[in-house]
């Protein structure tokens, strides 16, 4: 799987100390994986010690580990599909690079931890276009959770979860394992589920996973 990730996606696996589970359940190697020209300023990974203290030493060391890894992606959308996302509220001009780059190929897929850049792309009618291109070919943060329970020890990904800082990192997730060590593995599949069928019953579409 060819695969471009937003800087939520990446800062959130990151935290949750779950990257490589992640691409694993993707099937996406890390020389498939491209991400923002931008996303290294973004994080303050440029900036090692400016980056540990906005999100601590631990989350800054596994960012810089995944940095390591990831191709930059370097393809010119088209530039009338980018122009045509500008003004979209909720489409940042990070995903708007992403979602204009694999609205030019018919095998990439688009990955973000950012539900309002999706239900945006779906709901704007200047987003119809695009958002028809990449039918099926967009995945939420909570899909790829629930992948790595389907593949993983759900003790052991509760831990790493729980470690985390996840309600800060990301709400959704924060309240799935909300219970902390009572979180029950139906219950937290039940609330991530719940995500992906809210997008999906407000016109996102979802990738679907085999």
């Amino acid at each position: 799987m060819r695969l471009l990730v937003d800087n939520d996606i990446v800062l959130k696996l990151a935290s949750f100390n779950l990257w490589d589970e992640a691409l694993a359940c993707l099937e996406a190697a890390p020389e498939d994986v491209r991400w923002l020209p931008t996303a290294r300023f973004a994080l303050d990974l440029h900036r090692g010690e400016a980056a540990a203290r906005r999100w601590g030493a631990t989350i800054a060391w596994r960012l810089a580990g995944i940095a390591a890894t990831l191709r930059v992606l370097e393809e010119a959308p088209n530039d009338a599909v980018v122009a045509g996302l500008i003004n979209v509220v909720g489409i940042d001009v990070g995903e708007r690079l992403l979602f204009a780059t694999a609205a030019a190929s018919d095998s990439t897929v688009v990955a973000t931890g950012d539900k309002q850049s999706l239900l945006a792309l779906a709901n704007d009618p200047r987003c119809a276009a695009v958002h028809e291109r990449l039918r099926g070919r967009l995945i939420c943060l909570e899909q790829i959770v629930l992948q790595i329970l389907a593949h993983n020890a759900f003790a052991d990904v509760r831990a790493r979860v729980l470690q985390s800082r996840a309600l800060e990192i990301d709400r959704a997730v924060g309240i799935a394992f909300g219970a902390g060590e009572q979180a029950d593995e139906r219950e937290v599949r039940k609330a991530l589920l719940g995500y992906v069928t809210e997008l999906r019953s407000k016109g996102v579409e979802l990738y679907t996973f085999p």
